[in-house]
């Protein structure tokens, strides 16, 4: 049984994007970019994949898909905690998703991950993280 909190105790957000971390590197009509996002200290997030039954896996959604290649989830911290009677790999600390564009009338790249934070006592309902990169040379 896992208590999902209603009132998230005056906490919006568990996950943040770091634009100042955003690295882009540029192979021909393509470019790589990496986001950095970070979790509050004393939460962590579901992870993309093997999540239980009743629980949200974090996924990454694209506001203009058609510009997206290809990405994937880089997840240097996972903890193993126990929810309920259950044994569960989350994600702590920080995430990155790097993601291959085309270049060709590629301005900006946004969109938001979608995660559910918990704690060592419950979880929280859905949040969604947004983040943007801008492409202009202004």
């Amino acid at each position: 049984a896992f208590l999902f909190c209603a009132n998230a105790l005056a906490q919006d957000q568990f996950v943040a994007f770091d634009p100042t971390l955003t690295k882009v590197e540029y192979f021909g009509t393509q470019a790589e970019v990496t986001l950095v996002f970070g979790i509050e200290p004393g939460y962590h997030i579901q992870d993309v994949q093997n999540v239980d039954q009743g629980l949200i896996p974090t996924k990454v959604i694209w506001y203009d898909p058609t510009l997206v290649k290809s990405h994937r989830f880089e997840i240097p911290f996972y903890e193993t905690v126990t929810l309920g009677k259950d044994m569960q790999t989350v994600i702590s600390n920080w995430f990155k998703i790097t993601v291959r564009l085309d270049l060709a009338n590629l301005e900006e790249l946004t969109g938001h991950v979608y995660y559910q934070a918990c704690d060592d006592k419950r979880c929280f309902f859905p949040r969604e993280a947004g983040f943007e990169v801008s492409f202009n040379d202004d």
